[in-house]
């Protein structure tokens, strides 16, 4: 078991440094230089050498790629060049409001996924089962960038139940966090419906049934143990999709975290801050990933014993 963490650690630190350089080098190709960003057309040329100086952008690429992994290695993820703050104290302050949306995207999902999937599994091939499988089916083929501003015009222009947009309480919280959270709970749903279906057919399950246990602790104290095994994996991959997929959410309802941050170093060209939203989103996915691994090898023993 140690091995394997070592080696899954090993890999994820591989994963980390690639999807780093990686970024720098696209980033350094997109058209647009931040220095006439900064200064505007009408600077002169030698401010502009100066500022570029400055900002250590007239070394040669290389070079520049070989200190910023220097520094990333030292936790500095150097100053962004629009507001001459640290980057690490950027990301700190957003970290928060991207954590809080994707947990409440979440809990959004498994409180609609998992009653929808099992009674859907325990009613197959009935209405109920055909109906909630095309909506999960459309839900899955809605994209946030239709939906979340329907939600906007129906629930904040026409009703004004919630705030169009901003973190200014915990109803600002709501629109948001639906728009990601059906998404997720129309995968999971059928999901947890294929999962469990193949379970409920084994023969463990007729033995338990067999000996008089009540159908909601066969289902869920039996079956739903090994029909997570699948749904855990894709609810991994889909905590690590939160934080791409709030880039797009963040931006409709001007949502303060990382996202818009870096839609916001985007449009600004501040190098140092969009490489430090991309490293840091992708290390959260490597240890998300991580997790899921772990989280695997408790729910099935078998798993434990192949990786000793």
């Amino acid at each position: 078991m140690l091995n394997y963490l070592v080696n899954r650690l090993f890999t994820s630190i591989i994963v980390v440094i690639g999807v780093c350089s990686i970024v720098f080098l696209l980033i350094h190709l997109v058209p647009g230089d931040p220095v006439e960003v900064m200064l505007g057309e009408s600077a002169s040329p030698a401010d502009r050498e100066t500022l570029r100086r400055q900002l250590g952008l007239d070394q040669p690429l290389h070079r520049q790629w070989l200190l910023y992994l220097q520094d990333v290695a030292r936790l500095d993820m150097g100053m962004s060049i629009h507001s001459r703050r640290p980057v690490t104290s950027l990301l700190a302050e957003r970290l928060p409001a991207t954590f809080i949306l994707a947990v409440a995207s979440i809990v959004v999902a498994v409180l609609i996924a998992i009653p929808a999937g099992i009674m859907a599994a325990l009613r197959k091939n009935t209405l109920y089962d055909h109906v909630s499988m095309t909506v999960a089916m459309v839900g899955v083929a809605i994209p946030n960038f239709w939906l979340g501003p329907l939600l906007v015009l129906l629930f904040s222009f026409y009703l004004g139940w919630f705030p169009v947009s901003g973190m200014t309480g915990p109803l600002s919280l709501v629109l948001p966090a639906v728009t990601l959270g059906t998404a997720l709970a129309a995968l999971q749903s059928r999901m947890i419906r294929a999962s469990l279906l193949e379970v409920l057919g084994e023969n463990y399950i007729v033995a338990a049934r067999a000996r008089g246990l009540g159908e909601a602790r066969v289902v869920l104290g039996h079956a739903m143990r090994n029909a997570l095994l699948p749904v855990t994996t894709v609810l991994g991959a889909q905590l690590g999709a939160l934080l791409t997929g709030a880039v797009v959410t963040e931006q409709i309802f001007d949502w303060p975290g990382l996202g818009l941050l870096t839609i916001e170093a985007i449009q600004k060209r501040d190098y140092p801050v969009l490489q430090g939203c991309i490293l840091l989103i992708s290390i959260i996915y490597v240890i998300i990933n991580l997790l899921t691994d772990l989280v695997y090898v408790v729910l099935d023993p078998r798993v434990r014993l192949d990786n000793e």
